[in-house]
Parts: structure tokens; C-alpha cells; sequence
């Protein structure tokens, strides 16, 4: 390859890389592509008596330490999914030291309840709720598990 035609290749990239972003957004708008967006997890505590939940929560990639969610207040991160639905971000949480549940939060591969990319889940006395946000009303998910958790409760 000569010079002149390796000038031509990189004067023409830019041109190319704008033509192919345009019919990207034709064929995927920003308002529905999942890549242009955040996802937001909300963990919510809403325990009985003032009890702090202790929620661990990590993906492959991410390890957010372990967090003590007070009564009421809730704790949120927020990510962009990888490609080919292969996000996935699994909580330990405990309302204290005798329950905890070990519980995928985000599943991209079958992620199911998603309203304006946020997903929340709400601890109560019973067990983990998914909420729908948008109309305030929350779906039994899974009750607590007997036992202490190591990893969270010292």
C-alpha cells in the first residue's frame, strides 16, 4: 500500500464512522437502545422496628462493598450493560443476624420488570419485593433464608 492510498483510507474514516452513527440512530433511537442508557438498582429498606439492612451487592466486574441501608432510605448504583445481555448483578442481603438472601438483582438474560431502566427491590419482614415504581405496587419475589451470613454479618 502506498502512502497517497494510506492518506486516502484516513482522510475518508471520519466520514465513514459519521455515516455508519447516523444509520445507528435510525435503526436504534437513543430513547429505546439500552447502550445510550444507564440501568439504576434501587435496594429499599422498608424492615419493620428501624432495622438496618446489610446489603452486598457485585457483578463480575464491580464489587460495591458492603452497605448498611437504614430504615426507610434506600441504596442505589447505577451501570451500563454489557453486550449481548450478559449483565448480571447479584446482592447478599440480611436484615439481620438470623435471615439473609443471596439474590440476582439485575439480570440482563432474563431481566423481566424494568420500568424507565430502574429496578427496585424492597426488603420487608417477609422477604424481598420487586417494585413497580411507576404505580407504586410491589410483587412478592422471595422470602428470607433461615440462617446467619458470614460474608455480611460479623
Amino acid at each position: 500500500m502506498t502512502t497517497s492510498q494510506t492518506t486516502r483510507i484516513i482522510v475518508a474514516l471520519p466520514a465513514v464512522l459519521a455515516a455508519a452513527a447516523a444509520i445507528l440512530l435510525v435503526i436504534i433511537p437513543p430513547s429505546s437502545a439500552w447502550f445510550w442508557t444507564y440501568e439504576h438498582v434501587h435496594i429499599v429498606n422498608e424492615l419493620d422496628g428501624g432495622k438496618t439492612l446489610i446489603a452486598h451487592c457485585h457483578s463480575l466486574q464491580h464489587d460495591l462493598g458492603v452497605q448498611y441501608v437504614n430504615a426507610g432510605e434506600e441504596y442505589e448504583w447505577r451501570f451500563k450493560p454489557r453486550v449481548f445481555k450478559r449483565t448480571l448483578w447479584r446482592c447478599y442481603l440480611a436484615p439481620d443476624g438470623f435471615r439473609h438472601v443471596a439474590y440476582d438483582v439485575y439480570n440482563e438474560s432474563n431481566q423481566v420488570v424494568d420500568y424507565d431502566f430502574n429496578v427496585y427491590w424492597v426488603a420487608k419482614e417477609d422477604g424481598i419485593y420487586n417494585r413497580d415504581h411507576v404505580n407504586r405496587q410491589d410483587f412478592f419475589s422471595q422470602p428470607w433464608d433461615a440462617g446467619r451470613l458470614p460474608s455480611l454479618i460479623g
